[in-house]
């Protein structure tokens, strides 16, 4: 896989969470509530071995989430 942000070729490899939990909460519903109800919770994801591609350039990460 290309990284989106340079073009270059990406590592394909995984990311595990065995214990821990995960939420991505946007700036816009950061500064809107406490309780971040348009939270996507990344633990149902990440439950178990979720493929991931790093970038060595850009030192990003893109994973899909379903």
């Amino acid at each position: 896989m290309n990284c989106p942000y340079c073009n270059k070729e990406m590592k394909k490899g995984i990311i595990t969470s065995p214990k821990n939990s995960f939420d991505f909460i946007s700036d816009e519903a950061r500064n809107q509530s406490y309780f971040f109800p348009e939270r996507i919770n990344l633990k149902r994801v990440l439950d178990s071995d979720l493929v991931a591609y790093y970038c060595d350039a850009c030192h990003k990460i893109v994973i899909d989430v379903k």
